[in-house]
């Protein structure tokens, strides 16, 4: 019987990253767990609920990269980078949005 197409052992230019998901989890669920956490000792709980939206949204789409990258080895960097960035906009959204006078 002639071999099929596909048949075959793939062929991949880059190995799969096992822990992918653990940057990605810490940048969607870390950045607005500690917009809550931060917020809640400013205030933010007593704002306008677009300001707590923003606040809370903000961090997300920062971390929204990470789920498009390239789940390999040579990427984890960046998606450690992102996960960063959205935890760090995460501690500073409630205390820029304090400074700003949108918490009362």
């Amino acid at each position: 019987m002639p071999p099929t197409a596909g048949a075959g052992k793939r062929s991949t230019s880059a190995a799969h990253d096992p822990n992918w998901s653990a940057a990605v989890l810490t940048g969607a669920l870390g950045g607005p767990l500690l917009v809550l956490l931060v917020g809640s000792r400013l205030g933010l709980l007593r704002a306008h609920p677009a300001v707590i939206g923003g606040c809370l949204l903000l961090p997300v789409l920062v971390a929204v990269p990470t789920w498009f990258l390239a789940r390999t080895p040579d990427r984890r960097t960046v998606r450690r980078v992102f996960a960063g960035l959205a935890c760090a906009v995460g501690l500073a959204c409630p205390a820029l949005a304090r400074f700003f006078a949108l918490i009362p």
